[in-house]
């Protein structure tokens, strides 16, 4: 019996040793555990460090690559618009230079064949002529001295004075003041109260819309009246220009003078708009000044 409770009793502290023993290596294997769960997240947060870092480099680098695309995109719109402006310069200096020759040209050379025609015209005694020839002299007369007219008409009006040196608005007020001495065409103007100051360029071409506008009433709208006005409200101008004549329809062909126009008008970016009805044609052109 005793032997028994010895065995018993050995039996009991070998198993509190392997006990002892199993928790003391759970106890190592944990802090070993700990050790590596501690390396492994200083691993981690290292790499979690690098990342940024990486990714902030990145940023930096994006940026820069960014601010320089974005600075050469601008100097080089800026370069663009400086090449247009030389573009347009240049353009309208090559216009004004054909207007000058082509006035000139009409004033000296068709306008001193016409003049030669006048005092030839002048020379022939009409006392001396039957009926029938003194009507033919009297239309040959009158048509000289209309194409006489119209000749020195057309070479101011291609680049006149008053618009190098005084600017549009006087020169539209020439032109009207003319147009109802030499014309069949009654023309009232109406400009703004304080009109705006355009650039050489816009007002070039207002002043050729005109022009185009006015040929084409004199010659195939049969009107007695026309008027050219302008108004401006916050920056947007409109020209019209109207008249009581016959007016078109859908079936009207489009000439060189209607495209000329269309052409100018998209020079200046605006927009145009025909009206025709019963009481005549109103052309209206809308742009920003």
């Amino acid at each position: 019996m005793q032997l028994l409770n010895k065995d018993l009793e050995l039996n009991q502290q070998r198993l509190a040793a392997e006990e002892a023993e199993q928790k003391l290596k759970e106890t190592e294997f944990k802090n070993i555990s700990a050790q590596q769960q501690g390396s492994i997240q200083k691993l981690t947060l290292e790499n979690q460090l690098k990342q940024q870092q990486q990714l902030r480099t990145w940023l930096i680098v994006g940026s820069a690559l960014l601010a320089l695309l974005l600075g050469f995109i601008i100097w080089n719109n800026r370069q663009l618009r400086f090449q247009n402006i030389a573009l347009q310069a240049a353009l309208l200096e090559g216009q004004t230079t054909e207007r000058k020759r082509v006035a000139a040209d009409l004033h000296d050379a068709l306008g001193s064949t016409l003049s030669s025609l006048r005092w030839s015209i002048g020379a022939i005694d009409k006392n001396k002529l039957e009926p029938k020839q003194q009507e033919v002299y009297q239309h040959v007369q009158s048509t000289i001295e209309q194409a006489y007219d119209q000749v020195r008409l057309l070479s101011h009006n291609l680049l006149p004075e008053e618009l190098e040196k005084q600017g549009l608005w006087k020169a539209l007020e020439m032109l009207i003041k003319k147009l109802n001495r030499n014309t069949p065409v009654t023309f009232s103007l109406q400009l703004p109260d304080n009109p705006a100051q355009l650039n050489s360029k816009t007002e070039f071409e207002l002043y050729s819309i005109c022009l185009e506008l006015i040929n084409n009433i004199l010659k195939h709208a049969h009107a007695t009246e026309a008027s050219i006005s302008f108004t401006q409200l916050n920056g947007q101008f409109k020209l019209t220009v109207s008249d009581n004549g016959k007016g078109i329809t859908k079936h009207t062909p489009k000439g060189k003078g209607q495209h000329n126009i269309d052409e100018r008008v998209q020079t200046l970016g605006g927009q145009r708009y025909i009206i025709s009805n019963e009481n005549g044609l109103t052309n209206e052109v809308v742009f920003s000044a």
